[in-house]
């Protein structure tokens, strides 16, 4: 399953096994998936979709679900509030730490979709996962982007980082009293 997994998402999206074997236990409890034993390795478990399962995951493609828009969370932006708190804070050196994790991570990226570049995909498919490769390499480019403009704000006014915050504090008050409101 796992290398199934990585297969499809590459290793851009890191599977969490906990979260696989809750839900594939949820999916058995349902009645959507039958786990036997593997005859060959006793160890091993084997799942088979149902006739629920199926009908379930038909009704899931053919769904709109609500969208909504991922929050914001992440262990920096809390730092970066801190930082306006206690501006003696060693910011910089955590500005260039994220700045050179995602330039890392985007060259990896990189390689990933340079190796896709020269796998032909089938013409009667969607390249789904050129697509989601594509996303997770525009996302990491953008944070990139927004640690360099923090890091030339930085070398011309530390105020930058207290107005991201200040401005950071107001869109969560916001979107606090929109769901209060809802």
């Amino acid at each position: 399953m796992k290398q199934a997994f990585e297969e499809r998402f590459g290793s851009w999206w890191p599977l969490n096994y906990g979260q696989v074997h809750q839900t594939l236990d949820a999916l058995v409890r349902k009645g959507q998936l039958e786990r036997d034993v593997d005859p060959a390795d006793s160890s091993r478990k084997v799942y088979r979709i149902t006739e629920a399962g199926e009908a379930e995951l038909a009704a899931w493609r053919e769904s709109v679900p609500e969208v909504k828009v991922r929050p914001l969370r992440d262990d920096f932006l809390l730092r970066l509030q801190e930082q306006g708190e206690h501006p003696d804070a060693p910011f910089r050196t955590l500005v260039e730490a994220h700045r050179l994790a995602y330039t890392k991570h985007l060259r990896a990226l990189a390689d990933e979709r340079s190796v896709q570049d020269h796998t032909p995909v089938p013409t009667d498919r969607i390249p789904v996962e050129r697509l989601m490769l594509e996303l997770a390499i525009e996302h990491v480019e953008a944070d990139a982007r927004w640690f360099d403009r923090v890091r030339d704000a930085l070398d011309d006014d530390i105020d930058f980082a207290k107005e991201a915050a200040e401005r950071i504090r107001q869109e969560e008050a916001r979107r606090r009293d929109g769901a209060v409101n809802e």
